[in-house]
Formats: structure tokens, sequence, C-alpha cells
């Protein structure tokens, strides 16, 4: 059987206090890993973190509402290409986002990645 991509398992409460700490601006960088690591997992050209936050940074948001919700449905399909337990988070990350809180949509999606780095284990 082939190697499967991994990723590293990151501190969901340390990111979050990071992100406070650095009035939001720690969000960006968390933002770009989570994409990066979802097309490392995924393979292939998406998503691109760096532009993604772009166009939600030209769209004054919208666009990364359209992120937290298409990251998590990447992260099923490659539960799903594991076998592992789907969890749908891409809705409340959705909302989430909407309603000002995309650190917690962050949150969520950081931590199906870090249900697939522990079952890899």
């Amino acid at each position: 059987m082939a190697e499967q991509a991994k990723v590293n398992e990151r501190s969901i409460p340390l990111y979050i206090i990071l992100t406070l700490l650095t009035c939001g601006l720690f969000s960006i960088y968390w933002f770009i890993v989570l994409a990066g690591d979802i097309r490392r997992l995924k393979g292939g050209t998406k998503p691109n973190g760096v532009l993604d936050y772009l166009l939600g940074f030209i769209t004054c948001g919208i666009y990364l509402w359209y992120c937290y919700y298409t990251y998590p449905n990447y992260i099923e399909e490659i539960q799903e290409k594991r076998g592992l337990k789907v969890n749908d988070v891409s809705l409340a990350a959705l909302l989430l986002g909407i309603f000002g809180l995309g650190i917690i949509s962050l949150a969520l999606i950081q931590n199906e990645l870090n249900k697939i780095d522990a079952a890899r284990q």
C-alpha cells in the first residue's frame, strides 16, 4: 500500500491564544497552513490558502465563508478514502464564519485534521 500523506497535529488552544494575542493576524497563517494540509492530504492543487485568503480579503470576508464550507467537504473526502468516521462540520463552520466567529471555524476544521493525524498512528 502506498504511503499516505500526513500532517502534524496542531494545538487548537495554542492557535486560538496566538490568534487572540495577535489581534487576529495569526489566523491568516493558520488559515494558510490548514489549506496546505488539506491539499497535501487530498492531493492536487486545491485548496490554495494564499489565493483563498486574498480572495477573502478582496471580498471583505465573503469568500472565506465559501472556504469555511468547502474545506470541511475536502476533509470528508479524505476521511472517506481512508475509511475513517466522517464528521460533517461544514455547515457549523460556515454559520460560525458568517456570524464573525471564524476562529472557531478554523478550530473545527483543525480538529478534523487532527483526527486524521491521530488515526494514522
